[in-house]
């Protein structure tokens, strides 16, 4: 009734006034919302800044680790985590992480930048895997750990392979590796090395400097068993001694270099005998084969020029009347006897055998007027059916069992006597270490 009462200007002021109002009502209710808004904003800016004194914000690169980037900055791997919010140990790259400030140093001092490494990685820590190495090695090298350095390049298992590139970040650079002393004899400049009669993987890896385990990890093998002509990578912290140069042959090789093929020859005990190679020997003779005839003439280069072979007895040897034989795996009594140049009537009669059945590990007494006994040094086996002895005159190659010649390896150096059938084809009766 009041509004009725009032003039038409009076009534447009009042609804003005009561507009204007309003209009400051709302103004300070959105300032009383902001307020309270900001309040919390920086409430939590406070909380957070409690929880993190962080002075940085890193950006995530290839190959970072969160155990890498908290060494770097002196902080622990769960301060990184707490700073950042994360549950794992998981980061990628590009991603951006706070650093927090080092535990034990001040916000405002300022921390000396590690000194880059100088050898074995990269700047950008990257390391050519080289014969020898392994994750362990690595891990102590560059300070690190086997662990890491699988998480930091994807692997599942603690194999690597020679020129696989890592990832490797540490605390500490690797001292230089000493300058090896290029090999006198047995391995080239490459460190490849091939294998000779009489070789093992123990041999090698102690004329080396190596282990068995080293020698067969950088080749890829599986068990011990090498084989004469096989090409090993080999790497060890001495060259093996140079061998003894053996006197000049005077029979068997005429003076155009050709070598007539003689009685119990083979391609691996003519290679290892001049210094070439199975491979070599049959290149330059055009062979198709391993297989050689008596009397073949074969055109043979090398290094070294063989021992002579005696088959008269050696001075200071004698003859034996009989003496006892082993039976092998894979022995016959016939083929006893051929290697014997005996019947098996007459092993049977010594023997008082009933049968031509013979056992492994069975003692056979061998009478015969063609048996030698002499002393000498054991070098290897030849090949499988073939070992070499050193005697005062020279070398002696016998005849063994088939399969059998790589036995005698562990026996390379002992001194022993031996009772060999002396004929066409020179045969090991029997052996006994002095």
């Amino acid at each position: 009734m009041e509004n009725i009462m009032l003039t038409r200007s009076e009534r447009i002021w009042l609804e003005k006034e009561k507009k204007l109002t309003a209009r400051k009502r709302k103004i300070q209710k959105y300032a009383v919302a902001g307020t309270a808004a900001a309040g919390i904003m920086l409430s939590a800016h406070t909380s957070k800044s409690l929880a993190c004194d962080c002075n940085d914000v890193y950006t995530v690169q290839k190959g970072d680790t969160l155990y890498a980037l908290a060494k770097k900055y002196n902080v622990s791997v769960e301060q990184m985590q707490n700073a950042n919010g994360m549950t794992s140990d998981m980061i990628y790259a590009g991603q951006r992480l706070e650093v927090p400030f080092p535990a034990k140093t001040p916000p405002n001092q300022v921390q000396q930048p590690k000194a880059p490494a100088q050898s074995g990685a990269s700047q950008t820590a990257t390391h050519i895997v080289q014969p020898g190495d392994s994750l362990s090695l690595l891990a102590n090298k560059y300070g690190s750990s086997v662990e890491q350095i699988k998480q930091e390049n994807g692997l599942s298992s603690d194999l690597i392979r020679v020129g696989q590139k890592l990832v490797i970040s540490g605390t500490k650079a690797p001292a230089p590796a000493p300058v090896k002393e290029a090999p006198k004899s047995g391995a080239d400049q490459t460190a490849a090395y091939i294998v000779q009669p009489g070789d093992s993987l123990s041999l090698l890896a102690n004329k080396y400097g190596s282990s068995v385990e080293q020698i067969k990890q950088e080749n890829g093998l599986s068990s011990d068993l090498i084989r004469v002509g096989q090409k090993l990578v080999i790497s060890g912290a001495k060259a093996p001694a140079p061998a003894p140069v053996k006197e000049a042959p005077k029979t068997g090789a005429d003076q155009t270099g050709a070598y007539i093929v003689q009685p119990g020859d083979s391609l691996s005990l003519l290679a290892n005998k001049y210094g070439s190679s199975v491979e070599q020997i049959k290149q330059e003779n055009g062979l198709s084969s391993d297989l050689i005839r008596v009397g073949q003439k074969l055109v043979i280069s090398g290094t070294k020029a063989p021992a002579p072979v005696k088959e008269a007895p050696a001075t200071g040897t004698g003859s034996a009347a009989a003496s006892v034989y082993t039976v092998a795996a894979g022995d016959t009594l016939w083929g006893i006897s051929q290697r014997f140049n005996l019947s098996t009537s007459d092993i049977k009669l010594y023997n008082n055998m009933t049968s031509d059945m013979v056992y492994i590990g069975q003692k056979l007494v061998i009478k015969s007027n063609s048996l030698v006994k002499t002393t000498a040094t054991v070098v290897g086996a030849a090949d499988n059916f073939t070992v070499e002895f050193e005697t005062e005159k020279g070398a002696l190659i016998l005849q063994v069992a088939y399969g059998t010649g790589q036995n005698y390896a562990d026996l390379s150096g002992k001194k022993v006597e031996v009772v060999y059938y002396n004929g066409g084809r020179p045969a090991l009766v029997s052996y006994k270490l002095i």
